[in-house]
């Protein structure tokens, strides 16, 4: 099987966000670069746990945050 990339899925999903599409939890999350300082945005959820919120990334498991140690 094959998988889409991350970057084709944020930008679907990014498109229903900017739309209005979907779920009222879910955002572009914006932030500089650290080397060059230009703007980089991914989608995110905000999930709610009480009285906690926890920004969530919506693909789940990805290699750079599965380092092979």
């Amino acid at each position: 099987m094959t998988r889409t990339p991350p970057t084709v899925i944020n930008h679907v999903y990014g498109a229903m966000v900017r739309l209005g599409l979907g779920r009222g939890d879910r955002y572009i999350l914006t932030v500089a670069g650290r080397r060059t300082g230009r703007p980089r945005s991914t989608p995110v959820d905000v999930m709610h746990s009480g009285d906690r919120r926890w920004l969530v990334a919506p693909y789940g498991v990805t290699a750079a945050s599965k380092p092979g140690w």
